[in-house]
């Protein structure tokens, strides 16, 4: 902020429009004729600030407050003697809030329709994988769709959205990977620090892998949290389960959530589960009465050497790392590398739960294929995820398998934009506005 060491005073003035429009606001301040203070973008609050040659708003009595974009060119000379001489100029953007987003690594648009659902307006999606952003572009065709490696973007082009949301490639992190972390070309969590940098949004969330939030990767989380704490954000992250949030599959999640200084957010609270308003969505409630593709016809084989323990569901019946989920509880964690043997199984009739018991009781693996048995199809996988029956995902089926198994749930990422949403748009008090100032 130019001149902050200088500034005296900051003068507020609620806007003409306060009631019929109360997320009306704007992007600077000004404190008096010797200093400008420059308000960044992020720090968008629901009420109207100017300036005029003589720290009252009667100097702006003739300005029409409710244009949209509305630009303002502010001048002052600088009262220090070195540069007494300079005019300091700014361009001062104003416009209403609305809850626009773009959506980085947007994949098949998981977290878009999340987004979209909470309210927010998803205006471009960026990815680079030509056959998941067909999917998504058939899903949302009013989206922007730009398909380009994020690192050559220039993210200055959208320059004053609301929300900058986006999941990096969890593979650097995750713990079916090599963990490279950042030593991993595709760890693009930097170029989602450098997108919240040049955008400038009001707020931005980001989604990985909970791996990323260990141990062994804390400490790169905490530099790139303290570089968007730096940009002039509360940053705020945690690790939530879907299943907590109505999803048919236990899928940990790391969310990295970034509002104005001083504006409140909490996380949503779980809403599923144990001692909870509402128990867990299964697999069998999920899946019941939905008219099936054609099946995937990968094999469910005997594993010759099978892993025991104590749940039928764990260890290791079967060929490959796909396993036979509960019918009556959520899906183990749909992977982005399903479709083939790493597929979990469906087993309707309880052979596996059979066979279990036979292994416990001492007796001998079996060998081929088991029967009554077979793999999730795509349509199932993505029911797990919460896309609706009739979303649409292009390219073969290995490559819709892999959009479904990267996705953000749907309804996770709604209730995770839904308490962004009511946290950006709850603020409107001119007190609390106030005291945000008094920060600066």
């Amino acid at each position: 902020m130019i001149g902050r060491r200088n500034t005296r005073r900051l003068w507020f003035v609620r806007s003409p429009f306060w009631r019929s429009e109360p997320n009306f606001g704007c992007q600077f301040v000004v404190s008096d004729a010797s200093t400008i203070g420059f308000l960044p973008a992020r720090f968008r609050v629901p009420s109207l600030m100017y300036w005029d040659s003589n720290c009252s708003p009667s100097g702006c009595s003739n300005i029409d407050w409710g244009t949209p974009n509305l630009v303002l060119r502010v001048q002052a000379a600088k009262s220090a003697p070195d540069i007494s001489t300079r005019k300091i100029v700014y361009d001062v953007r104003m416009r209403q809030f609305h809850g626009s987003a773009i959506d980085l690594f947007a994949g098949a648009g998981g977290l878009s329709l999340g987004l979209k659902r909470a309210g927010w307006q998803v205006e471009a999606a960026i990815e680079f994988d030509t056959h998941a952003l067909a999917t998504h572009q058939a899903n949302m065709p009013e989206v922007l769709h730009i398909s380009d490696d994020v690192r050559t973007i220039d993210f200055e082009r959208f320059w004053g959205v609301d929300l900058v949301a986006g999941g990096p490639p969890c593979q650097p992190f995750s713990v079916s990977g090599r963990q490279r972390g950042s030593e991993d070309e595709r760890d693009m969590v930097p170029q989602f620090v450098r997108a919240v940098r040049e955008a400038k949004p009001s707020c931005f969330l980001m989604e990985n892998v909970h791996g990323l939030a260990t141990s062994r990767f804390r400490p790169y989380l905490n530099s790139k949290i303290a570089e968007l704490v730096g940009l002039g954000y509360d940053v705020h992250s945690d690790v939530l389960d879907a299943a907590d949030y109505g999803v048919p599959q236990h899928r940990r999640r790391l969310f990295v959530v970034g509002v104005p200084k001083g504006v409140p957010f909490a996380f949503p609270k779980p809403t599923h589960g144990p001692r909870r308003p509402r128990n867990y969505k299964t697999v069998r409630s999920a899946l019941e009465g939905l008219d099936n593709e054609m099946f995937n016809r990968a094999k469910v084989v005997y594993c010759k050497n099978p892993i025991l323990r104590p749940s039928p569901y764990a260890g290791m019946l079967l060929n490959g790392k796909g396993r036979p989920l509960n019918l009556d509880a959520p899906s183990h964690t749909i992977p982005a590398t399903a479709g083939g043997n790493r597929t979990h199984v469906l087993d309707p009739h309880g052979v596996l739960l059979e066979y279990h018991r036979h292994l416990r009781a001492g007796g001998e693996p079996r060998v081929g294929i088991v029967p009554d048995c077979r793999r999730l199809t795509v349509r199932e996988s993505a029911i797990l995820q919460t896309f609706p029956t009739d979303f649409v995902f292009a390219g073969t089926p290995s490559r819709q398998y892999s959009q479904v198994g990267n996705a953000v749930p749907v309804l996770l990422a709604q209730a995770v934009g839904d308490a962004l949403m009511k946290s950006m748009t709850g603020f409107a008090s001119l007190d609390q506005m106030l005291n945000q100032a008094a920060l600066l």
